[in-house]
């Protein structure tokens, strides 16, 4: 048992002077308090070294105190600014280390919120091609809460919406079933994207260039400097719509 003992304090005794031998300040601190109380129990128990010591402080006799004493209280001063000094670096290495972990937490929480927001990403995506409308609407709707939570995603996830407008509505089936009025799915997506939600994505690029959107109902969008370059919009409700700066060349009105 004794031997278990002896070993684990080796083990601990050892892996602390290793610590403490990688950091320069920290040795020179120990090495001098461990001098200073050689040097003070020396004192203690031998004249010559008192006088050495005295000497070499410049500690005088005065009236009602010896020399001795003044030795004493001079090394227990210098040992108790050490041990400040030891203090003060050990309390700013603890710092450094919450600081640290703190730092590693911050990137550790980033790097998940990160993977989240992609897996959101991809999961939208994949709903937005879906066969069933009312999936690739709530698809959208994903994207468009995505786009609330991070801002530099904001032309990215514009590009996909309007991409799937020109898309969905680049078909010659959905085409011939809505020659005058969009389908929900498009005519939400409009409303949403340009109309009610206009601000999200206020100053950045749209593009719904060739999109089949005759009798849409576009009152009070924001479709400023958009490119609607060969966009279908026979018969669309433009009232109050901000459209300076807007691409309509070739566009069917």
């Amino acid at each position: 048992m004794l031997k278990i003992i002896w070993d684990w304090m080796k083990k601990r005794v050892s892996s602390l002077w290793e610590k403490i031998g990688k950091d320069l300040l920290l040795s020179f601190l120990i090495g001098t308090f461990v001098l200073l109380s050689a040097l003070v129990l020396a004192v203690m128990s031998s004249e010559s070294v008192e006088g050495c010591v005295s000497q070499l402080l410049g500690v005088q006799d005065t009236e009602g105190v010896s020399k001795k004493y003044g030795v004493l209280k001079a090394l227990v001063i210098v040992m108790g600014g050490v041990v400040l000094v030891m203090q003060a670096w050990i309390a700013n290495k603890r710092a450094k280390a919450m600081e640290n972990a703190a730092n590693e937490q911050a990137k550790a929480n980033q790097n998940t919120e990160q993977g989240q927001r992609q897996e959101r990403l991809k999961n939208a995506i994949e709903h937005l091609g879906h066969d069933n409308a009312s999936v690739r609407l709530g698809g959208a709707y994903e994207l468009f809460h995505l786009v609330e939570d991070t801002k530099d995603l904001r032309q990215t996830i514009l590009d996909i919406l309007c991409a799937h407008i020109r898309r969905t509505t680049g078909e010659d089936e959905y085409r011939k079933k809505h020659p005058s009025k969009p389908s929900e799915e498009v005519q939400s997506l409009l409303t949403l994207l340009f109309v009610q939600e206009h601000e999200v994505f206020k100053g950045f690029h749209i593009n719904l260039q060739g999109s089949w959107l005759n009798g849409a109902n576009l009152h009070g969008a924001h479709l400023r400097r958009a490119f609607l370059d060969g966009t279908y919009l026979r018969r669309a409700i433009l009232g109050r719509a901000y459209l300076q700066g807007t691409n309509f060349i070739g566009a069917h009105l």
